[in-house]
Parts: C-alpha cells; sequence; structure tokens
C-alpha cells in the first residue's frame, strides 16, 4: 500500500483543483472567522447589545481561537472535504485510469487503501491552513485590542484539531464512497452537497415538530458535526451555520467514526466485487 499511497500524494500535489479548494477554504475561515467579525466588533452596527458585542470579540482573540476555527467545519469545510474525497476517488473512473491502475501490481484494496491514507493527510493539510493563520490573526486581533493572551493548553488544541479531523475526514471518505458507488466526480459531488446542504437542513428544520426525525436527526452525520463542533465552541453569538447542539460529544464522535468506517468497508467491498470499467 506504500507505493499506492505515494503514487497518490504525488497526484494530490500536482492537482490544481485541490490546491484552489486550500486557497479557497483559507479565505474563508479567515473572512469569516476573523475581518467580518472584527468589523463588526469596530463598528458596532445597529441592534447589536454589549453583552453580544463582548461575546463576539472573545471569539476572536486568543481564548476563542479554537472554537472560531473548528465552528467553520460542520458546513464549509464539510462540503469541502467531500469535494476532495470524490476527486481523488472519482476522477480515476472519469479519467479511465482505474484498470490501468490495477493492472501494474497492487490490489484493489491496496489502491483503495493509498487514496483513503491520502485523504487523512489532505484532512491534516486542511486543518493546518486555518488553524496557524486563525493563531496569528487571534493574536493580532487580541493585540490590537489589547486582550490578554488567554491561550488553550496544548492538551485542548490537540483535542480540538482531533475533532476537526473527525469531521472533515468522514466527510471525505463519504465523498470516496459515493464516487465509488456511482464511478465518477459530478454525480457524487452534487449528491453529496444535496444532502449536507439541502436534506439535513430540511430534517434540521421538521425535528422540532417531528420525534420521528428528530431521532433521525440524532444518526446523521452532518447534525453529529455540528454537535461536536458546538461542544468547543461559544455560546450566546448567532448561530453559526451548521452548528447546534443536536446531541453530546460522545455521541458525536461514536456517530461519526460510524459513517466513516461504515463508508470506508462500503468502498472497500464495492470496489473489490465491482467491474472498475
Amino acid at each position: 500500500m506504500r507505493a499506492s499511497f505515494s503514487a497518490e500524494m504525488m497526484k494530490l500535489r500536482r492537482r490544481p483543483s485541490l490546491w484552489i479548494l486550500l486557497v479557497v477554504w483559507f479565505l474563508l475561515s479567515l473572512a469569516f472567522g476573523y475581518l467580518i467579525p472584527y468589523a463588526l466588533y469596530r463598528t458596532t452596527p445597529a441592534g447589536m447589545t454589549g453583552p453580544l458585542r463582548d461575546q463576539l470579540l472573545a471569539s476572536i482573540v486568543p481564548g476563542g481561537w479554537l472554537g472560531n476555527v473548528v465552528s467553520g467545519f460542520p458546513l464549509f469545510g464539510a462540503a469541502m472535504m467531500l469535494i476532495v474525497g470524490a476527486l481523488v476517488v472519482g476522477s480515476e473512473y472519469g479519467w479511465s485510469t482505474m484498470g490501468t491502475v490495477l493492472t501494474q501490481r497492487p490490489g484493489r484494496l491496496q489502491v483503495l487503501g493509498g487514496k483513503l491514507a491520502a485523504l487523512a493527510v489532505f484532512s491534516v493539510a486542511f486543518e493546518l491552513v486555518v488553524f496557524v493563520p486563525g493563531a496569528l490573526a487571534s493574536s493580532v486581533v487580541g493585540g490590537a485590542l489589547d486582550a490578554p493572551a488567554d491561550w488553550p493548553g496544548a492538551a485542548e488544541v490537540v483535542e480540538v484539531f482531533a475533532a476537526g479531523f473527525l469531521i472533515l475526514f468522514t466527510w471525505a471518505v463519504l465523498g470516496a464512497l459515493l464516487a465509488v458507488l456511482f464511478r465518477g466526480t459530478s454525480l457524487p459531488i452534487g449528491l453529496g452537497l444535496v444532502w449536507l446542504l439541502v436534506i439535513e437542513g430540511v430534517i434540521a428544520g421538521f425535528a422540532g415538530s417531528l420525534q420521528a426525525l428528530d431521532t433521525v436527526r440524532q444518526g446523521l452525520p452532518g447534525s453529529n458535526g455540528g454537535s461536536l463542533a458546538a461542544h468547543y465552541t461559544l455560546e450566546g453569538l448567532a448561530e453559526t451555520p451548521g452548528v447546534s447542539t443536536v446531541t453530546g460529544p460522545a455521541h458525536a464522535v461514536v456517530v461519526l467514526a460510524v459513517w466513516g468506517i461504515g463508508a470506508m468497508a462500503l468502498s472497500a467491498l464495492r470496489l473489490r466485487r465491482r467491474d472498475v470499467t
């Protein structure tokens, strides 16, 4: 599997689309995580109360760094990693190279394992692109506003980083699963985004009225990703899209792990038994 992993990493480094996603993700995280909140804090628009303004400040200084960063993962980050997962696996079908790859030596599961390992590395890179600049932005904002440098401890940083990885990697392997099932990229990306951005939103909208939908919601990857992120974000601010407390953090971790492991297992099963052409 090592050779397959090396080949996938080489392809990832050379794909302009993935670099574009990284840049877009970086710009979105800075704009919505720091630039816009800082502008709101400085201008204080009508209707913004003192407590809300203080909470807004708390989210962009060092003490709120981790919660600020991870709040973008359940919706924006998940959508982008779903696209990445579909591209990494589904492009082989679009290029008609999957059969060629499998004739070189590695078995089907080795090829898939290399792709999934590369997705795990990309998920870490996807986090670092926002964690490190987020820390720098928090430091700059804190210094400009004379806020205390109340940085979180190392253990908390590792915990939030692991939670973010679980959210992102789960959606990456779900994108890979859709690519294996539909043997392409366009349909998997379209279906995955419709599920994440539309269907889960509709279910959430009716969950308060129907107990059955509320129960279903507690088992969905989007809702549990939002719940896990909500555990680390500040309370009292206007709800970040995709971030809401539906379940507890332990429940969310278990559900996301089940979705991720299930997606990888089903991908392996379908790729092993199905014609790749």
